[in-house]
């Protein structure tokens, strides 16, 4: 495939993968159309979004975050001013430390250069001091959270608008192929782009691709009048939402492909909530997705080893809101302009 003939492409999925890459494509002048179920289960509808720069039990800095950050921040920006809504917003993430162990770990990172812009100076509990259980210290961490439900209903809305968006299931078996064209319901194409989320292992053009699936619950919960304006981790993520509701998780559960919410999850869930806030909250929903994880926490990106016009965005996992602005450019480039995908994300780094 070359710049010039690739003119239009067929997407399947509207979650955030599908979302922005349909909408960088259409502001790049490629005709677009989109196939999703409105109803579909994917992990865009209930993702908090957190974009947590220092991860994990060893406090390492996340995987291309500082490639990352600026990129992400310049799709959201353009988003909230095309559509004027509010998307993207700067989260102190606090993060309990348990033992001195960590607090010298933490306080080893303070030190070291790369770490320190994503290192706040402030110390404490900030708006949770006095309405959560204690514990030993702190490390405040420079953070970002970005609404997804509100970017994918945002997306959802102009692509229907725009008359792009098609509402329905669909079939593979509809697929015809022709030349260097593929046809899908009597519409011709150069490309289809397979953004599906977790169900992109029932792909039969993919399926040999090692996904990992992963199953979140969460709660959201209502603490009036509080307003906590930052994120808080002691096993679980609290994260603000609008009108007094909070982002609670995640559970996880490997393996399954029941998307519904359980009530083992549920007191689960409850059981660490009731360790970390002292103050009255009332659950107001509990939800359940099956992430698109990867065997190697590596997106899923590239061309189908025998069939030129068909392509995969997908593997995003549980960074998602991070990771599609800047991969999402990159998978533009390889298709239009046949730029080299790093082999870190090429789906070629998988024998079929």
């Amino acid at each position: 495939m070359n710049e010039k003939n690739v003119k239009s492409i067929l997407i399947i999925g509207q979650g955030l993968a599908g979302s922005i890459l349909a909408d960088r494509l259409l502001r790049a002048g490629v005709q677009v159309t989109l196939v999703d179920r409105a109803e579909s289960s994917n992990a865009s509808k209930i993702a908090a979004g957190i974009v947590n720069p220092i991860t994990g039990r060893r406090f390492v800095l996340s995987w291309m975050i500082d490639e990352l950050i600026p990129v992400l921040k310049e799709y959201y920006q353009d988003v909230e001013e095309r559509f004027t809504t509010k998307i993207l917003k700067r989260r102190l993430i606090l993060r309990s430390l348990f033992s001195f162990q960590e607090e010298n770990d933490w306080d080893g990172r303070t030190t070291i250069s790369m770490y320190q812009k994503h290192i706040s100076s402030l110390s404490g509990e900030g708006d949770y001091t006095s309405k959560v259980h204690s514990t030993p210290s702190i490390g405040s961490i420079n953070g970002y959270q970005i609404d997804v439900p509100k970017f994918v209903k945002v997306m959802h809305d102009s692509f229907t608008n725009a008359g792009v968006l098609e509402n329905a299931e669909f079939d593979y078996n509809g697929l015809l192929f022709e030349g260097d064209q593929v046809a899908y319901k009597s519409e011709w194409y150069d490309a289809v782009v397979f953004c599906e989320g977790w169900s992109g292992e029932l792909n039969p053009f993919f399926n040999y691709l090692p996904f990992n699936r992963s199953k979140g619950e969460i709660l959201i919960i209502k603490v009036p009048n509080e307003k906590f304006t930052q994120v808080y981790k002691n096993g679980l993520f609290i994260a603000p939402l609008d009108n007094d509701l909070y982002w609670v998780g995640a559970s996880n559960k490997w393996h399954t492909v029941d998307i519904q919410p359980t009530t083992e999850k549920r007191l689960e869930l409850i059981e660490k909530l009731e360790r970390m806030l002292k103050v009255p909250y009332q659950i107001i929903e509990h939800k359940a997705a099956i992430r698109p994880t990867v065997r190697d926490r590596r997106p899923f990106l590239g061309q189908h080893p025998e069939i030129d016009n068909l392509f995969i965005f997908n593997g995003l996992g549980t960074k998602g809101a991070s990771l599609a602005p800047y991969w999402s450019k990159v998978m533009i480039e390889f298709m239009l302009y046949q730029k080299q995908l790093p082999s870190v994300v090429d789906i070629r780094r998988f024998n079929k």
